[in-house]
């Protein structure tokens, strides 16, 4: 069998599996030499390795989901839950709080970013709808939404009545 050269895909998944043990040993480096010379850690180098972190992960997840036929943006939104402490932190929360301090300059930082992320997210969304679709569907669509809306409405009403009448019997 002769050697070939590794695919796109191949690659994105190795990131993605490497790159987390790489970040939680290089922050365990440099948390054993800040204490060991006595000099404070910078929040700068943190904060930058927390963004190429999450640029790594997020890009190499949206190839390999691309090569499947997804959008990118679905291997973003789930590189950063992967990296979250909804699965990261709960499977190894040393590590997550390694990699993601707990520092408030440093969930600043992080939540300023994010925060600017969703806004470009909105944004390309927005850039990308397409007006004549809405257009053509959108009496439609609103038309469902407030037939089912007033349902709903209707059954927590009633849900919500009998339980009240037997309360106040």
């Amino acid at each position: 069998m002769a050697w070939q050269a590794p695919t796109r895909s191949s690659l994105a998944l190795l990131v993605c599996a490497f790159v987390p043990a790489g970040a939680v040993w290089a922050a365990e480096t440099l948390v054993a030499g800040t204490k060991a010379s006595g000099m404070g850690g910078s929040g700068e180098g943190a904060f930058v390795a927390e963004i190429v972190l999450l640029l790594l992960v997020g890009r190499g997840l949206g190839e390999v989901l691309q090569r499947y036929g997804q959008p990118a943006i679905m291997g973003q939104l789930i590189g950063g839950i992967l990296l979250g402490p909804s699965l990261f932190g709960w499977l190894w929360p040393s590590a997550q709080h390694l990699i993601f301090p707990s520092d408030p300059a440093q969930k600043g930082m992080i939540d300023a970013v994010s925060q600017l992320g969703i806004l470009m997210l909105l944004l390309l969304t927005g850039m990308e709808t397409d007006l004549r679709l809405v257009r053509r569907v959108g009496a439609a669509c609103f038309s469902i939404f407030g037939y089912r809306r007033r349902g709903a409405l209707h059954l927590r009403f009633r849900a919500g009545a009998v339980p009240a009448g037997r309360i106040a019997a």
